[in-house]
């Protein structure tokens, strides 16, 4: 890829000099991203963030799983706001729209220790930080312009971003552009994982001065032909919009730090049908079906920043989530079926108050958190069919709660302490509490991957985490390291389960309760042999048990590692990474969920970059 702005160039927050060794600590910044390539912002986590891998569908949107919980038990965040996909399959999950070309960096919060950021966080935080608008004092325009070519893939990719202002303007524009091929597996079998996908970002910052800031930016994708070769759809189409609003204010007052508020709005229109089926699978399908999908999410949050303890952050947030998908099908000769609302017109709403202070005793620091969510979670378009529907799976004459509040409390205590210069040890123990997602509590009938179907459950409980923490930092000369080992309890968690029934002549899996536990850790280190050379590694294991029914929890990766040397030229011209990536096989799964045993493997990826000029970057 070819780079025309010398601040993306800037190889520093990467480069290993004396005691730095940035790779695998959770924060990534953008040059990291120019680094790897990815092709999304789940590959670039599963890449760079130990502990985190993906579960792939396609070519594309990849979605995260943290600690052995993925979906909507991980809050996704797009500079603070929820963005939430279409699909029901989560065929689009919300790392799917944003382009990593329009991401200033990317934060992994691990565990339930953050409730500034929302409700359910039991796995962790994905804080997607988009580029923002920079404040000059005289007028300064930087362009950029990239290009690059996948293999594999034949993935042509490109983009063109501009960046600059003068004070009080400043602004951000970014447009880039991917169209994918499918790819031929080792018995020379065309793979459809082709797509094309389209991001623009915008943004315009308004400086009152330099502590004080008023912002709108606006993300748009547009998906084409998005091919999934599992599943028994593929997506024609999946628009995306999300605009938002934000205020940024530091140093008020003697008592007010900070003040930032921010309200956004986001959009999701997908399409799934299996038309494009009909032309490379064998057998075909014995039926036409189609699913268009609409989400809708807008939502607020205000938090202030107070000199009080050593800093205290207070707020409330709340979002809206709406969520519609109709399942329209036909025989092959023609006639029109009954229409089923797959997701049947379903609301959740979730207003939450929260306060974060945080406490210095000499070397030893402790913060605490604790929120309150009120929840309301609601089907509107349950009729007769779809209630028969559920009557058939989980009992006639079964009382649905199609109109369920909760209020869900969570908080947690954490300590840090230096024990000395380069050695710091911290333990926390956090409560998290997520609801149902519309889809676990009142999805209808669609297939998903495997040739089952998928009923949801309107009674559901919450899942209630509580988690134990504990980790150490170290830095001793040329060699620094992070480990940390948890341990979670969750009640009350959704899976699913096969209802021994049938529709279609095909298995149909519901949702339930059970009592899971969890447990594992991550180690990453870095050693400097020489002033241009660096030794890095990682590791990451997680453990996960169904407690209720004596088996493995499902999606849960084996142990995994990363090893690798990097090379950094002084100057900063030249930089060479060799990387290997090992994954041991993995025993423990669910027969219900999971397809299997899988085996071990590994890869081993060399990349390069070479500064040609002062503003030029190949990789």
């Amino acid at each position: 890829n070819v780079f025309a702005e010398e601040k993306v160039t800037t190889l520093e927050p990467i480069v290993v000099v004396g005691e730095k060794v940035e790779l695998f600590s959770g924060k990534i910044p953008e040059e990291r991203i120019n680094e790897l390539q990815p092709v999304d912002i789940g590959d670039l986590l599963k890449k760079d963030a130990e502990g985190i891998g993906g579960i792939k569908r396609t070519g594309i949107a990849i979605d995260p799983i943290l600690r052995g919980l993925t979906k909507d038990r991980l809050n996704v965040l797009v500079d603070g706001g929820f963005l939430y996909g279409a699909c029901a399959n989560r065929m689009d999950p919300p790392t799917f729209h944003i382009t990593p070309y329009g991401v200033g960096g990317v934060e992994v919060i691990k565990g339930p220790f953050d409730v500034t950021r929302g409700p359910g966080a039991l796995g962790g935080i994905i804080n997607i930080k988009t580029k923002e608008s920079k404040y000059y004092e005289k007028l300064e325009i930087y362009p950029e312009l990239r290009a690059g070519f996948d293999g594999v893939s034949n993935g042509l990719k490109g983009g063109l971003s501009i960046q600059g202002g003068k004070a009080p303007w400043g602004f951000n524009l970014s447009y880039d552009y991917k169209d994918y091929d499918g790819y031929k597996d080792g018995n020379a079998k065309r793979i459809t994982t082709d797509f094309r996908q389209s991001n623009f970002t915008g943004g315009i910052n308004y400086f009152i001065d330099k502590n004080k800031k008023i912002g709108l930016n606006y993300m748009g994708q547009r998906a084409r032909d998005v091919f999934y070769p599992t599943l028994a759809m593929d997506s024609p189409k999946d628009d995306m919009d999300m605009i938002a609003m934000n205020m940024d204010f530091k140093n008020l007052s003697s008592l007010v730090k900070g003040l930032e508020a921010r309200v956004y709005s986001s959009w999701v229109d997908h399409m799934m049908n299996n038309y494009s089926k009909f032309i490379y699978t064998n057998p075909t399908p014995t039926m036409r079906m189609e699913a268009p999908s609409e989400s809708r999410t807008y939502g607020g949050k205000i938090k202030a920043t107070l000199d009080f303890m050593d800093g205290t952050d207070i707020g409330m947030d709340y979002y809206n989530r709406w969520w519609d998908i109709t399942l329209k099908r036909w025989t092959l000769a023609g006639a029109r079926m009954t229409d089923i609302r797959a997701i049947p017109d379903t609301t959740v709403t979730d207003f939450g108050i929260f306060a974060q202070p945080k406490k210095k005793f000499g070397d030893l620091t402790l913060t605490a958190g604790a929120r309150a969510d009120f929840v309301n979670a609601k089907a509107k378009a349950v009729g007769s069919t779809e209630r028969g529907y559920f009557d058939t799976y989980y009992g006639t004459g079964t009382s649905l709660n199609l109109d369920k509040y909760e209020t869900n409390a969570g908080g947690f205590l954490k300590a840090d302490y230096s024990v000395a210069k380069g050695f710091d040890l911290y333990a926390g123990i956090g409560r998290g509490v997520r609801t149902a997602d519309p889809r676990e509590r009142f999805r209808v009938l669609l297939p998903i991957p495997g040739g089952k179907w998928d009923i949801g459950n309107p009674n559901l409980k919450p899942e209630e985490s509580l988690q134990y923490e504990i980790g150490n930092k170290g830095k001793m000369g040329r060699f620094n390291y992070n480990l940390s080992i948890f341990h979670n309890t969750i009640n009350n968690y959704i899976t699913q389960f096969d209802t021994g029934k049938t529709f279609s002549s095909q298995p149909v899996m519901g949702y339930k309760n059970v009592d899971a536990t969890l447990y594992g850790g991550e180690f990453s280190a870095g050693f400097l042999v020489m002033e241009n050379i660096s030794l890095l590694g990682s590791t990451s294991y997680t453990w996960g048990e169904n407690k209720t029914e004596n088996k493995p929890l499902p999606e849960i990766m084996p142990l995994q590692g990363k090893l690798g040397v990097r090379y950094d030229e002084t100057s900063g011209k030249l930089w060479g990474e060799l990387m290997g990536r090992f994954v041991a096989s993995q025993h423990r799964y669910d027969p219900v969920i999971d397809s299997g045993k899988t085996n071990g493997f590994s890869t081993l990826d060399l990349r390069l970059g070479w500064k040609l000029k002062k503003d030029i970057l190949l990789t």
